[in-house]
């Protein structure tokens, strides 16, 4: 005898699909986590005296969107942070630093180029 499943409720056929929480809910909670963690973020850049420049609200909502994908991750698929490239291990720090200066090394190079070609120059902040 084979025992079937019971029958979902409304809600719970409009918050789930057949592969776990809707894609439109998904948005939702991170839309809604990221907006919370940028305003616990803000208030502590406030605090600390950071806030106010562009680099610092860059940071902010960059560090929000982050988090709150970790915890979609978490709260909605129960995967860890690395099944999203975010792996949380000694070589991440390796392979972070190799992006950032492999990044450099070319945008130093197209400013080069640019330079030697006489297109780019440098003027002082007034």
């Amino acid at each position: 005898m084979t025992e079937q499943a019971a029958p979902r409720s409304g809600i719970h056929r409009t918050l789930y699909g057949p592969y776990g929480l809707r894609a439109g809910w998904r948005i939702v909670g991170f839309m809604l986590l990221s907006a919370g963690a940028g305003m616990v973020l803000a208030s502590v850049a406030s605090a600390l005296g950071v806030g106010g420049d562009m680099n610092a609200t860059f940071a902010v909502l960059l560090l929000a969107a982050l988090l709150a994908g970790w915890g979609m991750l978490a709260l909605a698929d129960r995967r860890p942070p690395g099944a999203r490239g975010f792996a949380l291990e000694p070589a991440a720090v390796r392979d972070s630093a190799a992006g950032v200066a492999v990044g450099g090394v070319m945008l130093g190079g197209a400013v080069a180029v640019l330079a030697v070609a006489s297109m780019a120059r440098w003027v002082a902040d007034e």
